[in-house]
């Protein structure tokens, strides 16, 4: 069992939205990315994701059934999110999670920390349980009392990601894979992320305290 103090650490390590928005602004005005890995295919994407976010946090309007749900938590959450700037996926995702985080008038404390400085939190919550991938975002929803874990989230919507699993297995090339994602991202407009966490809430709301 993960014990609070290990969450604390992590917790320690994190940044809110507006931390890490104005981290990515910098990273692109200074031709980086985030991560151990600095490419000029990953800083090209870095630069691309910042204008995703820009045009997403403009135009994301949540269901209004989300939105009442939002704003009528009962208890309060830590959405713990592994990242990395230039996670293609993560751009689509977190301008979205964030809009859900600020619906829910202080419910909800969104956080980011970045995948490779903490290899150690990702390992416990790999895609496809142990011996799985890394793959990112990866949201961790935690008790804020007791720092438990009530579950998670990640790394795309499951129709996406169906659809990525489909271009591994024909092989298709990384490129065409990230442009596949990106035109299933633009068709959805955040329908699916935000279907499922309505789900995902009503799960975590019934839950008792961990």
């Amino acid at each position: 069992m993960l014990q609070p103090a290990w969450f604390e650490e992590k917790l320690a390590h994190s940044m809110d939205y507006a931390a890490y928005r104005s981290l990515m602004d910098r990273l692109v005005a200074n031709g980086q990315t985030s991560g151990l890995v600095q490419t000029p295919a990953l800083v090209q994407y870095t630069g691309l994701n910042l204008h995703r976010m820009q045009r997403i946090e403009k135009t994301t309007a949540l269901d209004p059934g989300l939105a009442g749900q939002l704003a009528g938590l009962r208890r309060r959450y830590i959405w713990l999110t592994l990242t990395e700037a230039w996670c293609g996926d993560a751009a689509q995702s977190l301008p979205v999670i964030h809009a859900m985080a600020a619906a829910a008038h202080g419910q909800i404390d969104f956080r980011l920390i970045f995948r490779d400085e903490h290899p150690d939190l990702m390992d416990q919550f790999l895609t496809g349980g142990p011996g799985g991938t890394r793959s990112i975002p990866k949201l961790i929803c935690l008790d804020p009392d007791r720092l438990g874990v009530l579950g998670s989230w990640g790394p795309r919507p499951a129709e996406a990601h169906a659809l990525v699993q489909r271009l591994k297995a024909a092989q298709a090339d990384h490129d065409e894979m990230v442009r596949q994602a990106q035109i299933w991202y633009a068709h959805d407009r955040s329908a699916s992320i935000q279907a499922e966490f309505r789900a995902l809430l009503q799960q975590w709301e019934a839950m008792p305290a961990t």
